[in-house]
């Protein structure tokens, strides 16, 4: 397996082939989620411009010239009303259900935990759906703790 930055050249298969089912998992927990008709050109956009952003990191895990999971993440200031200084934010991890339980998830995390440190970030923090209940294990298996709850109610 080799892990390295996306390359503009693969975004829109990277959006079509990874982003789109990791999409569709989260609307069919949630219809709050529910897509877009522009929903992947939408996403490849957004790629494309943390692509030109110093503190958004885009890896792509790649098996036998195939790429097969990704992490989207970035290095943030804490709001200034808090002592600590730099946050790194996991917002998308997603790997093909045939390579789970390999390692290809915790070794992209670990490539934003290097990274968050040399960038002096002093926590790692992450939002989970919570009937993801596969993700809630795998992060609890990596000794994640639950922070805080978002609830939301319709108006």
């Amino acid at each position: 397996m080799d892990l390295r930055p996306i390359r503009a050249t693969e975004i829109q298969e990277v959006v079509r082939n990874l982003w789109r089912p990791f999409a569709e998992d989260m609307e069919s927990r949630n219809k709050r989620f529910e897509l877009a008709d522009d929903a992947e050109q939408a996403m490849a956009s957004n790629f494309s411009n943390g692509l030109r952003q110093d503190d958004v990191f885009i890896f792509v895990a790649e098996v036998d010239n195939e790429v097969i999971g990704y992490l989207l993440f970035e290095i943030r200031d804490a709001p200034p009303i808090f002592t600590r200084e730099r946050d790194c934010a996991l917002d998308q991890l997603y790997v093909k259900p045939e390579y789970r339980g390999e390692g290809i998830g915790q070794a992209l995390i670990d490539r934003a935990v290097m990274i968050g440190e040399e960038k002096g970030a002093e926590t790692i923090v992450l939002t989970i759906d919570a009937k993801n209940e596969g993700a809630l294990k795998f992060f609890d298996d990596l000794g994640y703790n639950i922070w805080r709850h978002h609830l939301f109610k319709p108006i």
